[in-house]
C-alpha cells in the first residue's frame, strides 16, 4: 500500500471522524505491518508528543509462529487532549509506509532527526501557509527529517479526506462554520486548522493523487 492510496481509502469512509484504529486495521488487513498497538505513555507532551518502533519477531523452536511476525508500538502522550492523541497517533502511523531510506536505523539517523526536529510543527505550518509555488521545498535535510516533516501534513489528509473537507469547506468559506467547527468536526487540533482550510491542502493532497 502507498499512501496514495491509503488516502483515497480514508476519501470512501462512511462516516467522520476518520478513526485511527480504522487505519491501523487497515493497514494490517493489507499486508503493510501484521500487528499495530497504540500505548499512551507518560512522556512531557511538550517534549516528545509520540513516536513509533517497528519490530520483527522470528520464528523459534516451540514459538507459536510459524512465519515472521512484523509489527509496531505507536507510543503517544497520555497527557494530550483527545484531538491531540488522535493526530500523532495519525502522523505516525503514517510512518510505516516510509521507504527503507528514510527509516530511522541507526544512531547517525536520529541524531540528523532530533536537529531537524528543532522546528516547531506550528512555525512549520505557518511557513507552509505562506509559501507559493518552489517555497513550498524546504532547505536541504536529512531523508528522515523531511518525512518527519512530511508525516506532520499527510496525517492531517488521512484524517481529514480530500471529498469530506470539500463539504465541510464550502460551508467554512460561506462563514457558517468556524476553526473550532472544524476541529470539531474532523476531532483534529484547532491550532491545524488554518492548514486544513488553505489552499496549500489542495496543492499538495493533489500532487500526492496525482
Amino acid at each position: 500500500m502507498k499512501l496514495r492510496d491509503l488516502i483515497l481509502s480514508m476519501d470512501t469512509a462512511e462516516e467522520i471522524p476518520i478513526l485511527v484504529d480504522d487505519v491501523a486495521r487497515l493497514l494490517e488487513s493489507s499486508g503493510v505491518c501484521d500487528e499495530v498497538y497504540f500505548i499512551a505513555a507518560d512522556m512531557d507532551e511538550a517534549k516528545v508528543k509520540g513516536f513509533i518502533t517497528q519490530w520483527e519477531r522470528l520464528p523459534a523452536p516451540y514459538s507459536i509462529d510459524s512465519v515472521d511476525v512484523t509489527g509496531a508500538c505507536i507510543y503517544y502522550s497520555q497527557e494530550m487532549n483527545e484531538c491531540w492523541k488522535r493526530y500523532v497517533c495519525a502522523k505516525e502511523i503514517v510512518h510505516l509506509l516510509d521507504t527503507s531510506s528514510v527509516i530511522v536505523d541507526s544512531e547517525d539517523k536520529l541524531n540528523d532527526l532530533m536537529i531537524g526536529m528543532s522546528t516547531d510543527i506550528s512555525v512549520w505550518i505557518q511557513k507552509m501557509l505562506k509559501a507559493t509555488g518552489d517555497e513550498l521545498q524546504r532547505p536541504p535535510l536529512s531523508a528522515s527529517c523531511m518525512m518527519d516533516f512530511a508525516a506532520e501534513w499527510l496525517a492531517l489528509f488521512v484524517l481529514v479526506p480530500p471529498t469530506p473537507r470539500q463539504v465541510v469547506i464550502e460551508k467554512y468559506l460561506a462563514k457558517e462554520f468556524t476553526d473550532a467547527d472544524v476541529a470539531y468536526l474532523f476531532r483534529i487540533p484547532q491550532k491545524l486548522v488554518p492548514f486544513v482550510v488553505s489552499p496549500v491542502y489542495d496543492e499538495l493532497v493533489g500532487k500526492l493523487l496525482q
